[in-house]
């Protein structure tokens, strides 16, 4: 299993892996901020994850939120009530 051992440690990881996939493929290659599972994510890396695509706008964002009404629920729950569009 991989986990990175703080929101700091995340960003930065996937400041490096970004970094890394432009370096070696150039201009028509970009890589992806991915936090997998919305709910499993804390708010700081999704902040910080939001401040790294800012900074790098060629980089796409992509996530899985949730897919049931439990899923939706518990994102609901894990991140405030808020909706899962805004997390």
């Amino acid at each position: 299993n991989y986990a990175d051992t703080s929101a700091h440690a995340g960003v930065a990881n996937s400041a490096a892996s970004l970094k890394g996939i432009s370096a070696k493929h150039g201009p028509l290659v970009h890589g992806a901020i991915t936090p997998r599972f919305v709910p499993t994510c804390s708010l700081d890396l999704l902040r910080g994850l939001g401040r790294l695509a800012a900074e790098m706008p060629e980089a796409v964002v992509q996530s899985h939120v949730s897919e049931s009404k439990d899923e939706v629920e518990f994102t609901k729950f894990a991140q405030g009530d808020k909706d899962a569009r805004d997390v």
